[in-house]
């Protein structure tokens, strides 16, 4: 300790917290960088005419395991566009240099303080003055001592550029699993590696791995840039990697959720149109937001010796000198002397058809989306999907098995880096020519509270019958706020994984969710693929696929309205649902789902879905969750039965060969009641 309070005293720039354990250490402080006009600070000196700033400078050194957090303050002086930067460790035998927090600027961060031409926010009270970020790099802590060099570049071509500041927060801490090897092995950053560079042998590296680790992690930061609407920035790219030749991880670096996090972090302006840039899907990186690392488990394939790891990027655009396309990457590889703890992993399955199935996750600790299936447990068939980031908290795996055969039982299992779930059985729903009844399950929700007693209730109910669900339907208000992230796993995904990782279900958008972007991440009603119009649509809160769909059980279409958004893309789409299944022999009836009732909806939009809905004369139900109980009667031409926010559940057998009913249970304590049974006319 005193070794560390004599370091503490000398290190220019070195403050410390009230708790002795804790050091904070100002690399750059209000450093700016820009293109020309290159300003020399007191600690640091500039390069590539004021890009890129470099401080050399010495770090404090621990006995006891550490956590070290990268703190950036970003601000612009005088740039309004969106740039790439990082702020990476330079390393003293040549290897890649190593990022310690990616980033890329808002559309002027801080400008709309300094100019006057800059329109108000729209959506929030005022712009955001700056961007922090904070990334844990505990992970590097082994080159994060001593004497070190670390630099920053922002990407800018202008003067001024921007402002920032840049910690790095040393804390000691008892509960750490600390790396005993870590070595940079690729980084393409600020090289602009275009298709060319990662075709050639240059993105082939050798790496030779010590005995005695027990884990082996890569650490992987990638994002693409360029190229216009054609280019990867624009267009999900395939990642993959190999080791020794043979394909390990497979996935796709992709953010969508621009317009939420504009939402909160209101650091991207719109410069010009009506268009916010921003809302724009792009390849792993959206402006105003720092890139996270993707972090994968390989010690299975890094044994002990030499090994060659191929990073490729599969289907690149061209570029071109007017039309640049590239990819900023790194990795890192990080081993453990103990094996990485597995977690429980709990599926959800989703989009069920009869040749197909989807299954999510969560799992924070690695990026491999892996589903091992097969009609035995031996589960002879294996597939990847991708992931992506959910509020900057949760990573969301998910994964689409393709050809399977219908009314068939399956059996899965899921898996991502060491941890793997408990073998899992789903069965496919049957084809429209298919004679089994098919079971679908109706909740609803009161509060947290009474959800897993519903739930519990509904499962039990069905085996009694000795029957199976192939369906649930959940009638909306899943969580109490939308737009909080950390609601979502504990008060709907946990308590219904005891179904849904049997049974696929699908989700009514409430008005609890508030048409928050998360919901349209964790759902994919888009694998469905069925009825859509040929011309995709899209607004600020993702696909409209997503937002309102249709799919097909049997002879049974069903139709999800969404009362959160009553714009007309939605009303023209459910025109063409209604035309289309008229016009379909394998239809024979509709089941449509609202959260709210048609009659609770403005004159207009009444009007417009009773005449959407007469666009067949098929019979349909129509099923709502908005309500204090069970309710029942007839609304805008047809039969309607409410769950309501009370412990209720249906249950709707579609028999394809005699008479499908609706029944309705009340969900006590001591069990659920059967209350009512509706027949239905197809």
């Amino acid at each position: 300790m005193l070794t560390l309070i004599l370091i503490m005293l000398v290190v220019v720039g070195l403050t410390t917290s009230a708790q002795a354990a804790e050091v904070t250490v100002n690399v750059f402080e209000s450093a700016p960088i820009q293109f020309g006009d290159p300003q020399d600070g007191a600690t640091w000196e500039t390069c590539d005419n004021g890009r890129i700033i470099r401080r050399s400078l010495d770090l404090p050194e621990f006995d006891s395991p550490v956590k070290i957090t990268a703190r950036l303050k970003l601000e612009s002086e005088g740039d309004p566009w969106d740039r790439f930067g990082t702020v990476y460790l330079v390393l003293p035998d040549s290897s890649p240099s190593v990022e310690l927090l990616k980033f890329m600027t808002g559309f002027g961060t801080g400008l709309p303080y300094k100019r006057d031409d800059i329109p108000d926010h729209p959506t929030v009270e005022k712009w955001a003055q700056f961007s922090l970020w904070e990334q844990d790099v505990s992970h590097l802590a082994d080159l994060l001592s001593g004497e070190v060099t670390i630099e920053a570049i922002i990407d800018t071509w202008v003067n001024p550029g921007w402002i920032i500041d840049f910690d790095l927060i040393f804390e000691e801490v008892e509960k750490i699993t600390a790396p005993i090897w870590v070595s940079s092995i690729f980084n393409t950053t600020g090289e602009y590696w275009t298709k060319e560079k990662f075709n050639s042998e240059a993105a082939a590296v050798q790496v030779n791995i010590p005995a005695g680790l027990e884990s082996v992690k890569m650490f992987y930061l990638t994002s693409g840039h360029g190229g216009r609407s054609s280019g990867d920035e624009f267009n999900k790219k395939n990642h993959v990697i190999y080791v020794d030749g043979r394909e390990v991880l497979r996935f796709v670096p992709w953010r969508e959720d621009g317009p939420l996090f504009r939402r909160f972090s209101p650091t991207s302006g719109r410069w010009s149109g009506d268009i916010w840039s921003s809302d724009l899907s792009r390849s792993n990186w959206i402006p105003g937001d720092q890139v996270r690392p993707m972090i994968f488990e390989l010690g299975h394939y890094l044994t002990p010796g030499e090994h060659t790891i191929r990073f490729a990027v599969e289907g690149m655009a061209e570029s071109t000198p007017d039309n640049l396309n590239y990819w900023n990457t790194s990795a890192v590889l990080v081993g453990y002397n103990a094996p990485t703890k597995p977690k429980e992993l709990k599926p959800f399955l989703q989009a069920p058809t009869p040749h197909g199935m989807t299954v999510s996750w969560a799992y924070n600790d690695d990026f491999a989306s892996i589903v091992e299936y097969g009609k035995t447990q031996a589960l002879e068939r294996r597939v990847m999907g991708d992931s992506e980031i959910i509020g900057g908290e949760i990573v969301w795996h998910t994964v689409r098995m393709e050809d399977l055969e219908p009314n068939t039982t399956y059996y899965y299992r899921i898996r991502s880096g060491s941890s793997t779930s408990k073998i899992y059985q789903f069965t496919t729903p049957p084809s429209a020519d298919g004679t089994k009844a098919i079971l679908v399950g109706i909740v609803g929700r009161e509060s947290e509270d009474n959800t897993e007693m519903i739930l519990s209730s509904l499962k039990q109910t069905v085996q009694s019958k000795d029957e199976s669900l192939s369906l649930i339907l959940h009638t909306g208000n899943i969580v109490n706020d939308g737009f909080s992230i950390n609601q979502y796993i504990p008060h709907f995904f946990k308590p219904i994984s005891k179904l849904s990782s049997e049974v696929p279900v699908h989700i009514v958008p409430g008005q609890n969710e508030r048409e928050s972007l998360y919901l349209y991440q964790f759902v994919h009603n888009d694998h469905f693929n069925e009825y859509l119009p040929s011309s995709p649509y899209a607004d600020t809160h993702g696909r409209l696929g997503e937002e309102c769909y249709q799919f097909q059980m049997g002879r049974t279409l069903f139709v999800v309205f969404n009362t959160n958004d009553l714009g007309l893309d939605q009303l023209n789409w459910l025109t063409t649902v209604m035309t289309k299944a008229h016009r379909n022999d394998t239809v024979d009836g509709i089941v449509f789902l609202t959260h709210n009732r048609i009659s609770s909806l403005s004159s207009f939009v009444q009007k417009r879905v009773t005449a959407n809905l007469a666009e067949t004369d098929k019979p349909k139900l129509l099923i709502y969750g908005d309500g204090t109980g069970y309710v029942k009667g007839h609304e805008a031409g047809l039969k309607y039965v409410s769950i309501g926010q009370s412990p209720h559940f249906a249950l709707l057998t579609l028999n394809p060969t005699g008479e499908s009913t609706l029944q309705v249970y009340s969900a006590p304590d001591d069990g659920a009641k059967l209350i009512d049974e509706i027949a239905i006319a197809w």
